[in-house]
C-alpha cells in the first residue's frame, strides 16, 4: 500500500518539461497538457527524403517526413490534383494540428509551384498555389483520387498525355 500511495503522488505531482524557442526549458504541470496541445511541434522537424538513383521513376523526387511519419499530398487539399505540383528545395513548410480534419492530424503547408494547361490547350503556365501534405496512414479516407508522396524537386521534362 506505501509503494502505490508513493507511485499516486508521483504521478499527481508530475511536471512535464516543454522546450520552447527561448531557451532554457520551462515547467508545464501535467494536468494541463492536452493530447491537442501544440507545445511539442518545434521538436519534430520537417525533413525532405531525397529518392534513391537507383530507383528509376524516382530520380530527381523527394518525400516529406515528420518525425517518424511520412506525408502525402492529396487531391481533396490542392486543388483537386497533386500530380502537377514540384516541392522546389527553397519551399518552406509549417506543421500544424488540425483537430477537425480526419479526426485530427499534423498537416504540413506552404506555397509551392503548379504546373496548369493554358486555356488555348497549347501552353502550360506555372502559378504558385497553397500545398497541403498529410500524414500517409490517413490518405483515402475522403474519396478516390489523386495522392503523391514523391514528388519533383524541378521540372526536368514534360510527358504529354492525350484523352478522347
Amino acid at each position: 500500500m506505501k509503494k502505490f500511495f508513493f507511485l499516486l503522488c508521483l504521478l499527481t505531482n508530475c511536471v512535464v518539461f516543454a522546450q520552447q524557442k527561448d531557451y532554457p526549458f520551462h515547467a508545464v504541470d501535467f494536468t494541463d497538457v492536452k493530447l491537442s496541445d501544440n507545445f511539442w511541434l518545434p521538436r519534430l522537424w520537417i525533413r525532405r527524403v531525397v529518392a534513391n538513383q537507383k530507383v528509376g521513376n524516382e530520380q530527381g523526387k523527394v518525400a516529406l517526413q515528420r518525425g517518424p511519419i511520412m506525408y502525402c499530398g492529396e487531391w481533396k487539399d490542392n486543388g483537386g490534383k497533386v500530380s502537377n505540383l514540384v516541392l522546389p528545395t527553397e519551399t518552406k513548410l509549417q506543421a500544424t494540428f488540425q483537430p477537425a480534419l480526419l479526426n485530427g492530424i499534423v498537416t504540413l503547408a506552404g506555397k509551392v509551384p503548379g504546373i496548369d494547361i493554358n486555356n488555348d490547350g497549347y501552353s502550360l503556365k506555372t502559378t504558385e498555389q497553397e500545398f497541403v501534405a498529410i500524414p500517409y496512414y490517413a490518405w483515402a479516407n475522403r474519396g478516390k483520387r489523386d495522392v503523391m508522396v514523391w514528388f519533383p524537386e524541378k521540372i526536368v521534362d514534360i510527358d504529354i498525355v492525350a484523352h478522347e
